[in-house]
């Protein structure tokens, strides 16, 4: 009998002490990143990835994402935190100590947007546009003094 009623406090005290949010959506937050063309750098924080990829960011931070390409300019998205609607869940299981366990783990917080496609933008230079308009549009070349 004894050993029985520790067990049962064991499993109430871990959901006593687990928050709601944490529970049901973790620590961090899948984010998918992709790009047009593909295969474009993504820098978040110390970390580069190469288009697509998916990846794991901790949801009690927000976070920028540079997407970098040669030939392209570079482009950049705030991945931004807002309230994880399971942290609501406290109010009926798991009170203060959950609500706690929520802000501490990041699991009150749900990363926005979590999927990311950037279409990439050429990069002009003034020579480049100048040859386009002589070839295209048969517009004379300026002649260099």
């Amino acid at each position: 009998m004894k050993k029985m009623l520790m067990i049962l406090m064991l499993l109430v005290g871990t959901f006593i002490f687990q928050g709601c949010a944490s529970i049901i959506s973790g620590s961090t937050q899948s984010i998918t990143l992709s790009s047009e063309p593909s295969r474009a750098k993504v820098r978040i924080g110390g970390n580069v990835f190469l288009t697509p990829a998916t990846v794991e960011l901790e949801r009690k931070h927000n976070h920028s994402a540079i997407f970098l390409l040669e030939g392209y300019e570079t482009q950049q998205v705030q991945i931004t935190k807002y309230i994880n609607p399971w942290i609501f869940g406290n109010i009926i299981i798991g009170g203060i100590p959950g609500i706690v366990i929520d802000l501490i783990t990041g699991g009150a917080a749900d990363l926005k947007p979590d999927n990311i496609h950037v279409i990439m933008r050429r990069r002009y230079s003034e020579k480049t546009i100048e040859e386009y308009l002589h070839k295209n549009l048969e517009i004379p070349a300026r002649k260099e003094e």
